[in-house]
Order: C-alpha cells, then structure tokens, then sequence
C-alpha cells in the first residue's frame, strides 16, 4: 500500500470518529432542557389557573413520557459514504486449479462467494467461473468485502481450507489479498484413485497414568491380544491428583509394533499414506508448571492436559497403512484417586497392504471384535 493510501485511510477512520462523537454531542442539546423546563411552568401554571390537580397531573405526565422518548437518527451520508469506502471495495481475483500430481485441472467449476456491508445493505452474492484448459480462472467487476472460493469437479475432491480472501481496508495489510494474473493463488484438487475397503473406527479408551502400557489393535479398536499394533503409555507426576487439578508434569510416549508412524499435520488430504519416513516411537513431554505463578503473570502459562495430532502409521510389517488422529488427556479421573488417563483414537485403515486411504462410506469394513 503506498503512503498516500494509507494517509487517505487514516484520515477517513478520523472522519468517521469525529462523526460519531458529534451525533453523541447532539442526542442531549440546550434546546431540550429549555422544553422541558418551560413544559414544567406550564404544568404548575395550569394547575393554579384551573384549580384541578388532575388536569396538571396528566399535562405533566404526558410531556414528561414525549420528552422521554429518544429521539432516532439515522447514519449521516458522510459516515455512510466513509463506511462503504473502507469495507466495499473492487474485488479482483486470479487462481489455478491442478491435481495432487501437478497437472492442471481443466473444466472445474468455481463458486466465488462475496460477502458485501456497505453500511446500509449488507448480504452474500455468488458468481461462477470454469477452469481452462491450463486450470486458470478469475473474477473481476465484483464488490465487497470477502471472497470464498470453492471448486467442483466429478471424480475430484476439494478440501475448501484457507480460500477465503479479505478485500477490506477493516483487515490488517498483511491480511488483505493482493491480486496478481502473474502468480495466480494455486488450488489443489484430490483426483480419486478408487476408494478402496477401509477399516473406520472411533473408540476412547482409559490408560492408567503410572506408566503402565496399554495395547490396541488397531483393526478391530480393542485393548490387548497378540495383533496389537499401536502401544500407549502416559506417566504424570504427582500421580495422585485433587480433581481439576494442573500444572502437573506428564509424558506420553506412542509406538508402533512391527512398524511405524509419521506426524501428518494440518493437511488438506490424508488420502495416500507415505511409501517411507516411519519412525517407531513419538514422545511428548508437558514440563510442570506454577498455576499462582501464571495467575500473577510472572510466567507465561503454556501448560496443556491433552495432546492431539494426525499420524500416519504402517504396521504389521508393511501389511497395514492407516491414517490414525489420536488426541491423549492426561488427566480422565472422574473422581480423586482414579489415576486415569485417557486416548480417543479415529482410525481409516487398509487391511490390503495398499497406501491408499481413500475412504468410501459404502465400501467400509465393519470392525469385528
């Protein structure tokens, strides 16, 4: 932005504050307590002159219920017209769709959703564009204050993560969209591969908190048994807890039998499990922490009772490759002196020794116990 934009801004925002504290000044004027004061000499005036205290009493009660009504004001045109230039602006947008392989995505069909506020009218407008042949698309001639992207294709999936884009001077620079034909925003699009049978499953299971292991099977969700592949174990210190209690020090430790596993991350899609990069072992550690300290700000509080994150895992040596969220609490006693930790696991695995994780609600296994 140069600097005579962003002077212009500033000046605007100025405006528009010395507006609003003028309509504050001018709800309460002189000329009101002047009315209401004459309104109360007329009131005792008619009450001497016709002698009825009724009359003056009513007199007085209806002036004093007008005088009580607020007076409405509507927006000046000058704050209207500061408004609708800082937050309605010239919506200009270029971007590129292509596969999970590179290749551009022709013929997709593209939603661009504007949520528009002026000051006076406010609502969402929805216009359309269709990839070319090498994935490009834009929009122009549009208004407003956002712009969501969303795109379609048969065969193809769209995780619509991070696609909305802010056009309002209201936003930071840093984020607002700048647009640019020359580097179009890239957009990826999952070309399906054909879904195959996966195991899909979410279950919790308690774990003490002295360190002891628990075993999950990872194809049927269950605790224990010689097919175990995922082994968990969470130690706190103090092991005995008053309830509700934090600050305390904890480590919980994730291995794979036979296998392995790889922090996935925020990912728009986990539909192909990774040929190599595995590890045995995945450790978080949770030092103790001083709640009094936190509370007086002396440090700052960066203590958590639960850990949660997307792995992939191979297990069985090579047999099975799944995508598991996992989220581990260190703390699940209901009650003092449960000592119980906790882990809530969601699993898509294929039993087939296939990488892909593309997941069809029709072609599930049914988990058997």
């Amino acid at each position: 932005m140069t600097t005579r934009r962003k002077a212009l801004i500033i000046v605007a925002l100025l405006v528009v504050l010395l507006l609003v504290f003028w309509l504050w000044r001018r709800q309460t004027t002189p000329g009101q307590r002047t009315v209401s004061t004459q309104a109360a000499t007329n009131s005792v005036t008619s009450k001497t002159e016709q002698g009825s205290a009724s009359g003056a009493q009513s007199s007085s009660a209806s002036t004093s219920q007008q005088l009580a009504t607020p007076t409405t004001r509507k927006p000046s045109p000058e704050l209207k017209r500061t408004f609708e230039t800082l937050n309605h602006n010239p919506i200009e947008f270029y971007g590129r769709a292509l596969d999970q392989f590179g290749v551009a995505v022709a013929g997709a069909e593209v939603t661009g959703s504007v949520l528009y506020n002026t000051g006076t009218a406010s609502g969402r407008k929805v216009a359309s564009a269709t990839t070319d042949s090498n994935g490009y698309f834009q929009f122009a001639g549009l208004e407003g204050q956002s712009l969501g992207i969303d795109l379609k294709k048969s065969g193809y999936e769209f995780n619509a993560r991070n696609t909305l884009f802010w056009y309002s001077y209201f936003e930071a620079d840093h984020k607002r969209h700048q647009p640019d034909s020359r580097n179009p925003v890239i957009f990826i699009l999952w070309k399906k591969q054909a879904a195959e049978s996966l195991v899909h499953y979410d279950t919790d299971h308690d774990i003490p908190a002295d360190g002891t292991p628990i075993r999950i099977n990872l194809v049927t969700g269950q605790i224990g048994g010689q097919d175990a592949d995922l082994v968990v174990t969470v130690s706190r210190t103090p092991l005995l807890l008053r309830y509700g209690e934090q600050g305390f020090a904890w480590t919980a430790t994730v291995e794979v039998v036979d296998g392995g596993l790889m922090r996935a991350g925020q990912k728009d899609y986990y539909n192909l499990a990774p040929e190599s990069g595995y590890v045995p072992r995945f450790e978080f550690t949770q030092g103790a922490q001083n709640v009094h300290a936190a509370q007086d700000e002396k440090i700052k509080w960066i203590w958590t009772r639960a850990v949660s994150d997307e792995f992939f895992i191979s297990s069985r040596s090579g047999k099975n490759f799944a995508r598991v969220s996992l989220r581990i609490m260190a703390n699940a006693d209901r009650k003092e002196g449960d000592n119980v930790a906790a882990v809530r696991t969601t699993v898509w695995l294929n039993p087939n020794g296939s990488r892909n994780l593309e997941f069809d609600p029709a072609k599930a296994i049914k988990q058997q116990p």
